[in-house]
């Protein structure tokens, strides 16, 4: 059985066995909407099991709290901070996504981490997951960083261009 977590607007990706199990999280106003997707290897578009409303923090606790396992998990959140003022509460929020990620990982699994908060600096996104994954109590490193395409260039004087930032990571 493979399985995927995917939290808002990632590309479906992964194999093992004969079976795919999807769990999106995607926003939706003030709401998070999950749903899960069990389908066969031919992945035909509408295939969707069940469709659930959750906020994500807590569907994602119910999967640790259900020691669930996964090979691989995206996570991709809406922007977390706009500014410098929300920096610190965004910070909180992307450390507890990527400490449940982490979690929730099998051993060999990929977490695909992204953040698109122009506020948050690169190095900060990475001390944020580190953090995670400290207090996960797991050895991750770093397999690849990602970043915006050449076609959203950063002026010099707007640092904050630079929003998008990603890190493919892997526990030992």
């Amino acid at each position: 059985m493979a399985s995927l977590i995917r939290y808002a607007f990632m590309a479906d990706l992964f194999v093992r066995h004969d079976e795919v199990n999807e769990m999106n999280v995607e926003m939706c106003t003030d709401v998070f909407v999950c749903w899960v997707t069990s389908v066969s290897i031919g992945l035909r578009k509408g295939d969707i099991g069940e469709v659930m409303e959750a906020d994500a923090f807590t569907a994602l606790r119910g999967l640790r709290d259900r020691a669930r396992q996964y090979d691989l998990i995206a996570l991709d959140p809406p922007k977390l901070a706009a500014n410098e003022r929300q920096l610190d509460r965004a910070t909180r929020a992307y450390k507890d996504l990527n400490l449940l990620a982490i979690k929730l990982l099998a051993p060999g699994g990929v977490l695909l981490t992204f953040s698109c908060s122009g506020a948050m600096s690169a190095e900060l996104f990475q001390k944020v997951v580190a953090g995670a994954a400290h207090d996960a109590k797991r050895t991750v490193r770093i397999i690849d960083r990602l970043a915006q395409p050449e076609d959203h260039p950063v002026p010099l004087a707007f640092p904050e261009a630079e929003y998008l930032k990603g890190l493919v990571l892997q526990p030992d």
